[in-house]
């Protein structure tokens, strides 16, 4: 089981969506699961998306909006953690694994 699912949610963002997707693939932490979750898109983000589906899932859906889209990945995540990351986003390379640590360095301090 992953401990990290990153899902990343594209609704029309060919531009962008490529950059997002690699950015996870690059992280330093690799016990992840992604998934692509593409609502709906006009344009030819999903062609895109689907370049990649031997490395994420890729989830293609009617425009449900971002909400139901957003409860649609946490039902199917199956990491310990969830990070959300918009097909226009990035994230640096050592993200996830300096999340992790933090994490589980105050996982026993009571709020």
């Amino acid at each position: 089981m992953p401990k990290v699912t990153v899902y990343i949610l594209n609704y029309n963002y060919s531009t962008y969506v490529d950059k997002a997707i690699n950015s996870v693939l690059k992280q330093t932490y690799k016990n992840l699961e992604i998934l692509v979750i593409d609502d709906g898109s006009t344009d030819n983000s999903l062609d895109i998306i689907k370049n990649y589906s031997d490395q994420v899932k890729v989830i293609q859906q009617n425009n449900i909006g971002l909400v139901k889209s957003i409860l649609k990945a946490f039902s199917m995540a199956k990491g310990e953690y969830v990070v959300r990351l918009d097909a226009d986003d990035w994230l640096a390379p050592n993200c996830i694994e300096k999340l992790v640590e933090k994490i589980e360095e105050n996982k026993n301090i009571a709020l």
